[in-house]
């Protein structure tokens, strides 16, 4: 079993279009695209198409995420929250929040000069969504670039505390303080 680059999934994110599914091989740790529409279908030949039909061929696909669980609506939200300056911050919330989010905050961040910065962004949490996505699925993952890698690792270090944190929680509700020193509170 091959491991997938978590880069490849979230460039597969990115490039998901309508009419193709795309899924990882468990075996080859590769991201592959299946055709679904007539217009993606016309790609191919009548061989391969009876190839994307068989059972077999689907036997080691995982298949990745909707376009809609990605949840890039969020991803707008966070980079706008992220933002130091104040009036980008406020041109970037005002588009998110008005008719058409998707076509106005995009057309803002090409007006601020923010485009490059913010599909980088975008990228390192899909880098992120597609970590979890290969943890559900049990799939062995690599990581290529340091920036990811020390991403991945901020990301870890955050779950860890969450869990920690939560289980010192845990900890606080199952102590019952009132009982032992209920003399001290009166």
């Amino acid at each position: 079993m091959s491991k997938v680059y978590l880069e490849d999934i979230a460039q597969a994110f990115e490039d998901m279009a309508d009419g193709w599914k795309g899924y990882v091989d468990r075996i080859e740790g590769e991201v592959i695209f299946v055709p679904l529409s007539q217009d993606a279908k016309s790609e191919f030949s009548k061989e391969e198409l009876l190839e994307f039909e068989t059972e077999e061929f689907f036997e080691n696909l995982v298949s990745l995420p909707e376009q809609k669980a990605l949840r890039e609506y969020d991803i707008m939200e966070q980079y706008t929250e992220d933002i130091m300056n104040t009036g980008y911050k406020q041109r970037l919330s005002h588009a998110l929040h008005n008719n058409k989010p998707f076509r106005n905050f995009r057309a803002q961040i090409r007006y601020l000069g923010l485009e490059d910065d913010y599909f980088h962004y975008r990228f390192v949490v899909f880098t992120s969504i597609a970590r979890k996505f290969c943890l559900e699925n049990k799939l062995e993952f690599e990581i290529e670039s340091d920036e990811i890698r020390e991403y991945i690792a901020q990301v870890e270090d955050d779950e860890k505390f969450d869990q920690e944190m939560e289980s010192f929680s845990d900890t606080l509700d199952e102590f019952d303080y009132e009982e032992e020193y209920d003399d001290y509170f009166d």
